[in-house]
């Protein structure tokens, strides 16, 4: 089986998300400054708005508590069927479509993390917090 990647489906608001963790692992890769040891743990670790990549990996990575997953290949191809097969019989559980991503969330663990207000409850004003925390991540204040 190929290396993957695989996330607490309950921390992820929408794939965007998981979209721009995988563009700044794959850069930061390609730049040789990844901060973690592997490019599936830099997905974890740009998924967090934390700096510590222990709990970048434990918020993000799967545990005990987790229902819900996401299994990320990533390749210049798509995974084989045998790969989804071997990947299928370690996870048990049924596959959903990533439309379904949405149900999956837990919002009061995202606004805990995040660190966001009352205010900032509804899903859209959240996604825009969380991405905009994801994207500037590692960035000091230039001013």
């Amino acid at each position: 089986m190929p290396l993957s990647c695989i996330i607490d489906a309950r921390m992820v608001l929408d794939i965007f998300e998981l979209q721009l963790a995988c563009i700044r692992a794959l850069l930061a890769q390609r730049q040789e400054t990844m901060k973690t040891r592997s490019l599936y743990s830099e997905i974890l670790f740009n998924m967090s708005p934390i700096s510590n990549i222990t709990e970048s990996l434990k918020q993000f990575g799967v545990s005990d508590s987790t229902s819900s997953l996401i299994h990320l290949f990533i390749g210049d191809e798509a995974p084989s069927d045998e790969d989804v097969d071997v990947a299928d019989s370690l996870i048990q559980g049924n596959q959903a479509p990533v439309t379904e991503l949405s149900e999956c969330c837990d919002m009061n663990l995202i606004r805990k993390l995040y660190k966001l207000s009352d205010i900032q409850q509804g899903r859209d004003v959240a996604f825009k917090n969380v991405v905009n925390a994801m994207a500037l991540k590692g960035f000091s204040q230039i001013l």
